[in-house]
């Protein structure tokens, strides 16, 4: 998914640095995608950023800073990646389909389009959000 993102933001014309805990793999998307890219490796667990990403949308950004925007883009059900844990799981799969009124996984390119609208000059007033890329996922 954020191989998909980083592609999607080097077409667009933006910088952009591909930070991964895992230094091999984040290496090769960002030498994939071009000279321009850089790799950044990251010293933080998954566990730990997404919470870090969580708390600083959900309390609605209590101090905004230069007008900044800070917003949270939630993949649903996707394709099986490395970072799918139970989703994987065909039988899990079939359970979390029943609740998403589009009857399909997201797709990566779903969510990167989610994130390059958000990074871009067009939602302006828009901070705080979260937005979830899931197919309409009814939540029970």
């Amino acid at each position: 998914m954020g191989a998909a993102t980083a592609r999607m933001f080097a077409r667009e014309g933006a910088k952009v640095v591909v930070a991964d805990v895992l230094k091999r793999e984040g290496r090769q998307v960002a030498e994939a995608i071009g000279a321009a890219v850089r790799f950044e490796l990251l010293g933080v667990t998954k566990e730990e950023g997404w919470a870090a990403v969580v708390g600083a949308t959900t309390r609605k950004l209590d101090v905004l800073v230069n007008n900044a925007r800070a917003n949270s883009v939630h993949p649903g059900v996707m394709p099986p990646m490395r970072t799918s844990g139970r989703t994987a799981d065909p039988a899990v799969r079939t359970e979390r389909m029943r609740f998403i009124p589009m009857r399909r996984p997201g797709e990566v390119d779903e969510v990167a389009y989610a994130i390059l609208f958000l990074a871009s000059d067009e939602p302006s007033d828009i901070t705080g959000s979260e937005i979830h890329v899931d197919g309409g996922a009814i939540t029970t």
